[in-house]
């Protein structure tokens, strides 16, 4: 025995040191002694002693002691010897070992990814313990000797142990994890990527997730309940200072809350015991501020009872939330509050069974109730709660439990509650820098590449705008679709996804919510239901035999090159269309893949479809970004003003370049033919009237959109799109009617036309006050909700192009990476025309030539920032303006194109006017669309598009994304009703025919202004129905109704329908069974 010891011992298998018991590794003056191996295949190395008082035959003696014991391989304390340190946990990754390997029994060779756990550790003495936890081994041959009995020698060099992971135990309990590279100057061998998928970047150390973290990572998607008193006060935040009394819920069914997440696929529930308002859902014995001071079962409830009974009936795992800080408890903010804090602690974690993870989260300190004192009380977040201490005694309590917080220790919060995680994101950080309640988000989104502690990130979002119920919220209620597009940016990014469900005052969760949950649970089941790689054969490169590892599922196998770049190629056999990848890395053995691509062989060539910087998780599931889109809305642009419309006198060449790239439409139709009522149209997919529309606000009204009304905006917003409007608004001035509470995260610009000011358009000069011109206040220019200047002179309207197209450009630059919807409605080219230096005195036609060359500058200036990043082809960019021109403006306004009349007129030059599509993922180059379509069709048609959902109100658009891929056999658009005035219906077209109807209106048939004075206008009234054919006479100019009454007859029956829901004032109908009210303050 001893002539063996004396071999291992000369020949050590690691030389590492330690300065003292209590000191990080120094150099070389460390040995390790003895390996073993009993029966089971474990391996055995007892004992580490210093080199200088190195026991030969005790070592021995120890060894062959434990070797022949049984498979249990526990050491015991009396049989530690040494003294100093002991080394009890060795995991071995490989098929084989070591050159030649440990010589062990044939049967405990490792099968690959494997790692054999050693005996627990133990502490002796008081002195601290060090864990060698897991060695890494380079080398393939394996020199495979039995000698007779368990214990064998070993000529493992040190030179091919490649990683070591270390766990100090301290005297208390503690511990600190280290992992560090023996030699890190020897080479990496190419062989060493191949069975240990280790990094070939120089980095010394791979952090690895402890099981339980694993495991956790596993459920992939969990949910949240926030049920308290604010349920019933309708706050988000209580005081403090509410009556228990008023937690009464007439229909507490803990278990549909359960069961509704279940059938959303949610793996656990955390409830709040406790939120800032300190109410408590259990009969908490340190506060009479509960339950058990509610009418809810006659103070004999206990909720968090119920709640932990329920998940643990219906299989899911139970979370507990305890708000920190607590509104109500006269201590808080006082050290007596701590005790009280860990004594509720302990309540939850001693009398509810085992507990998966406990949430804390960072709001801490402000005013609140405080048992009376009604004051602002703040803490030292560094300090105050010693959550240190509280994590230990929590773990303490329940070792196997999850401590939520922004700085972990096992889940970290990711840094936002959108349940967004960084496109890049690492599930390693250093939180020795970090505070619970003092967060960096931008490092807690994307993690650290080189973080000393694998923490699991969490993304928390509530399926509606609050995370407590608010019946106002019931119209509100995230789609299915924008939760898909959340998965995929948590789980899919290797994070879990936490989803707020809020039961309402019943005590239910509502069934708004339970709906959306159980379609987007079949929607991502529907998705991934078909493995098109099930039968792939899969080839390699690199690593041939392990390639099909990557098919079978399992996250103990896999495949790894043995150098880099690696390929993996998948072939289908059959054509398949998908548009969903699935990409798994074993995290259980670390992040290493930092970079990877996906190609498609497509049309007898490769091309790349994705790419990331990170593959990362238990679950990176990508799809190809939803496009961007843009809307260009220029304001009183005629038909004929774009170079391929038949412009003269100014070029237009990135227009044009964009029609020949795209299509263009020569049927397209504004909403209605002015400002307010066409923008309303546009952003909800409604005729104006339906919604209650009519005309352009003003200064002076008190009225916009209505928030119950789903917007354009919304509908990207829902989908995890970053959305901003930079331009004219003009549906509502006042804060409620504002771009940023009707789905916009950015605004800038004016909020009704550049004309509504006090000035003379044409000097600029001050208006005196007591005229109905003079009493307007001065243009606002709104950043957000807020004014940040006025426009008080001509300069300041010659800014405002260039302002918003610098203000787009930036929005681009910052959002290359996720997908956008951007709104640019220009205040040009309504009067008084605006034009910046660089384009004044540019056109043959003056200052209105002058404005067009700068919107078209505007549109090239955004086309060349979509192809500079490289997002141009999955863009869809639309150009369109929201009526005809003004044409009493003369020479300032523009050209109907030789349509008839022009803005405030229902004949064609007031509504019909350009579009332009640019879309090369869908839209066919260089084609003309002569079809039907209208503004309100857009919405519905980029929801189609993009995967959104349509509001449950009704709308009047319809799907024209068939025309936009170049299929022009079947209509989507049949008809076209032209609605202006109060609510007056003054024509209907249906394909090639127009009926216009009786009304009154407002020609241009008479001299023009000039130089941006206005010219008169004439009060004309169409007597009867005329009928004209817009294929042979777009102009309307000859009335055809006396030879076709069929076409008259069909046409009726479309204004009738018309009128029956829409209204008509023209026959004393001034609403319709359909529409809906504008919004009012």
């Amino acid at each position: 025995m001893m002539a063996v010891a004396k071999a291992i011992s000369d020949n050590p298998l690691i030389n590492i040191s330690f300065d003292g018991v209590d000191k990080v590794i120094k150099h070389k003056n460390i040995n390790i002694g003895m390996a073993a191996a009993l029966p089971d295949g474990n391996l055995i190395v007892p004992v580490i002693q210093k080199a200088d008082t190195l026991d030969l035959p005790a070592m021995a003696t120890a060894v062959n002691d434990l070797a022949t014991r049984s498979k249990k391989a526990e050491l015991l304390p009396d049989e530690v010897i040494g003294g100093t340190y002991t080394v009890t946990n060795v995991g071995v990754f490989g098929t084989v070992i070591g050159s030649p390997i440990i010589n062990q029994p044939q049967s405990a060779i490792l099968a690959l990814g494997a790692i054999r756990k050693m005996p627990r550790v133990i502490t002796t003495e008081g002195k601290d313990t060090i864990a060698i936890r897991s060695v890494m081994y380079l080398s393939h041959s394996y020199d495979h000797r039995v000698i007779n009995g368990a214990l064998g020698g070993t000529n493992i060099s040190k030179d091919r142990i490649v990683e070591i992971a270390l766990l100090k135990i301290f005297p208390d309990g503690n511990k600190e994890s280290k992992t560090l590279l023996v030699n890190p100057e020897i080479p990496i061998p190419e062989d060493a990527a191949k069975v240990h998928g280790c990094r070939q970047n120089n980095q010394n150390t791979v952090v690895l997730p402890t099981k339980n973290q694993v495991d956790y990572q596993k459920m992939e998607t969990i949910g949240f309940i926030h049920f308290t008193t604010n349920t019933f006060t309708d706050k988000e935040w209580g005081y403090g200072d509410e009556d228990p009394q008023i937690f009464n819920p007439t229909d507490l069914n803990v278990e549909q809350w359960v069961l509704a997440a279940k059938g959303g696929g949610l793996k656990q529930l955390i409830l709040t015991a406790k939120h800032h308002d300190g109410f408590c859902l259990w009969a908490s014995k340190y506060t009479e501020h509960s339950v058990k001071n509610s009418p809810y079962k006659n103070g004999k409830g206990d909720v968090v009872r119920e709640f932990v009974d329920a998940c643990r009936k219906h299989g899911l795992k139970v979370g507990l939330y305890l708000s920190p800080w607590d509104r109500n408890h006269k201590d808080y903010g006082k050290p007596a509050y701590l005790t009280y804090y860990r004594n509720q602690l302990k309540e939850l974690l001693t009398e509810y069974g085992a507990i998966n993870e406990i949430w804390f989260d960072g709001a801490n300190g402000g005013d609140g109730y405080y048992g009376g004192a009604n004051e602002t009380r703040k803490i030292d977040r560094k300090t105050y709660y010693d959550w240190e201490n509280t994590f230990q005694m929590i773990k303490k309590i329940q070792p196997n439990i999850k401590i939520f917080s922004d700085k972990g220790p096992d889940v970290h919060w990711i840094g936002n509650e959108k349940g967004f995680a960084g496109k890049t994101f690492w599930s390693t950080l250093t939180n020795a820098h970090l505070l619970v309640g003092t967060s960096k988000t931008k490092y807690l989104n994307t993690g650290d590449p080189k973080g000393k502690k694998w923490i699991v990130g969490q993304c928390d979002v509530s399926i509606r705008p609050g995370w407590f119920y608010h019946k106002d919220q019931d119209k509100k209620v995230k789609t299915p679709q924008s939760l898909v597009d959340i998965y995929y940016k948590s789980v899919g990014r290797n994070a879990v996804l936490l989803l707020n469900l809020p039961p309402d005052r019943r005590g239910l969760i509502h069934e708004k919510d339970v709906e959306v949950l159980k379609t987007y649970k079949a929607i991502i089941d529907e998705t991934f239901a078909e493995n098109f790689t099930k039968n792939a054969k899969v080839t390699a490169a690199q690593n041939k035999p392990t390639a099909q590892n990557v098919l079978d599922g399992k996250l103990a196998t896999h495949w790894s090159a043995d150098k880099l770049p690696a390929t993996l190629t998948l072939n289908l056999e059959n054509e398949k269309t998908f548009d969903r990848i699935m990409l798994q890395e074993p995290i259980q053995l670390g992040q290493k893949i930092s970079a990877f691509q996906v190609d498609v062989f497509f049309r007898g060539k490769w091309k790349k479809v994705f790419e990331g910087l990170l593959l990362v998780g238990c679950s990176q599931k990508n799809h190809r970004q939803k496009p961007n889109v843009i809307i260009m809305f220029i304001d009183d642009m005629g038909y004929g003003d774009i170079g391929c419309y038949g412009a003269t006198g100014f070029e237009t060449p990135n227009l044009d370049q964009m029609a020949t790239q795209g299509m263009r439409f020569t049927n397209y139709y504004a909403a209605q033919p002015v400002c307010s009522a066409s923008r309303a149209g546009l952003i909800t997919g409604c005729y104006p009237n339906r919604i209650g529309f009519s005309g352009a606000l003003f200064p002076t009204d008190t009225m916009g959109i209505h928030s119950d009304e789903y917007t354009m905006a919304e509908m990207f917003k829902d989908q995890g799109y970053a959305t901003a409007c930079f331009g004219k608004w003009h549906l509502g001035h006042h804060k409620k009617f504002l771009p940023l509470q009707h789905g916009f995260d950015e605004y800038v610009g004016v909020p009704y036309s550049n004309d509504m000011w006090p000035h003379n358009n044409v000097t600029g000069e001050r208006l005196p006050k007591g005229s109905e011109i003079g009493n307007l206040p001065e243009l606002p220019l709104i950043s957000g909700d807020e004014t940040i200047e006025t426009i008080t002179d001509l300069k300041g309207q010659d800014k405002l192009t260039t302002l918003y197209t610098e203000k787009a450009l930036d929005f681009i630059d910052r959002n290359t990476k996720n997908p956008f919807f951007l709104y640019v409605p220009h205040s040009m080219s309504h009067i008084p025309l605006g034009v910046s230096e660089k384009f004044r005195g540019k056109s043959e036609q003056g200052m209105y030539g002058d404005v067009m060359m700068e919107i078209d500058w505007s549109v090239g200036e955004i086309m060349k920032a979509l192809k500079k990043h490289n997002i141009a082809d999955n863009t869809v960019f639309i150009f369109t303006t929201d009526n005809g021109p003004w044409l009493n403006f003369g020479n300032h306004a523009g050209s109907s194109g030789g349509l008839r009349e022009g803005k405030t007129t229902s004949w064609e030059g007031g509504q019909r006017v350009p579009f332009i599509i640019y879309y090369p993922d869908m839209v066919p180059k260089g084609v003309v669309c002569n079809q039907l379509a209208n503004a309100i069709d857009l919405l519905p048609t980029l929801a189609s598009v993009t995967g959104g959902k349509l509001s449950d109100n009704k709308i009047d658009g319809v799907d024209i994304s068939s025309l936009w891929k170049g299929d022009f056999d079947v209509a989507p658009r049949q008809s076209i009703l032209y609605y202006y005035g109060k609510n007056h219906l003054n024509g209907v077209r249906k394909g090639n025919w127009k009926l216009v109807l009786p009304h009154t209106y407002q020609s241009y048939d008479t001299k023009p202004g000039n130089d941006g004075y206005g010219g008169d206008r004439i009060k004309k009234v169409v007597e009867k129905p005329e009928l004209y054919n817009m294929v042979r006479d777009p102009g309307e100019q000859f009335n055809v109704i006396e030879y076709y009454p069929e076409k008259v007859a069909a046409l009726m029956k479309l204004v009738e329908e018309a009128r029956k829901n829409l209204g008509d004032l023209n026959v004393g109908m001034p609403k319709g069974l359909e529409t809906r009210e504008i919004g009012k303050l």
